[in-house]
């Protein structure tokens, strides 16, 4: 159980890009629920260095940067 993907297995902690950690969850999509149970925090996290990298930006910056990298379906 954890609120970030390094919780769950080491694969997600090399996983430093979005694409890669997309990749990852993919590839253990079937251990959702199951054997990782996500308590979701959308605060804080090892997901920002995934989307911002490590420069330090404006909150405006952050705030087009997640924008950005939402999808719709």
């Amino acid at each position: 159980m954890g609120d970030d993907l390094n919780d769950f297995a080491k694969v997600f902690e090399d996983s430093k890009t979005v694409e890669s950690r997309i990749a990852a969850s993919d590839r253990f999509k079937n251990e959702f629920g199951k054997r990782f149970i996500v308590l979701p925090n959308a605060m804080y996290g090892n997901w920002e260095i995934a989307i911002y990298g490590n420069s330090k930006l404006s909150e405006a910056e952050k705030a087009a940067k997640r924008m950005n990298q939402l999808k719709s379906y």
